[in-house]
């Protein structure tokens, strides 16, 4: 699988088996970061210049959209290490570093960076 991001406020999925376009997903803003999600490989996580964290699977269904406290989001990573569902760090323009319950799309804790 492919995953690009466009200035236009969009994320394509390509499967490189098929050599096709499987899906184009709207995002709010323009992507700055993508990444396969550790706690779930058929889904992957963007952030960009916009308060908000996506999962999306890999067919382009939105998983769940959450809003963070930075006004644009540079970074995100993830990993299984959080109970059933995983764990989601996330770091933007703020000086802190947000973590996501990754099953409900919940703040965990901010750890101020400054």
């Amino acid at each position: 699988w492919l995953v690009c991001g466009w200035g236009a406020a969009v994320l394509t999925t390509w499967s490189l088996t098929a050599q096709t376009c499987t899906a184009a997903m709207p995002t709010g803003a323009a992507p700055q970061q993508l990444r396969f999600a550790a706690h779930s490989p058929s889904s992957v996580l963007s952030v960009g210049a916009e308060p908000s964290v996506y999962e999306w699977t890999l067919a382009g269904s939105l998983v769940q959209r959450v809003t963070c406290t930075s006004t644009s989001l540079f970074g995100v990573d993830s990993t299984t290490a959080h109970g059933d569902g995983g764990l989601i760090a996330v770091c933007g323009n703020g000086p802190r570093v947000q973590l996501l319950d990754a099953a409900l799309g919940v703040t965990l804790a901010e750890l101020d960076v400054a």
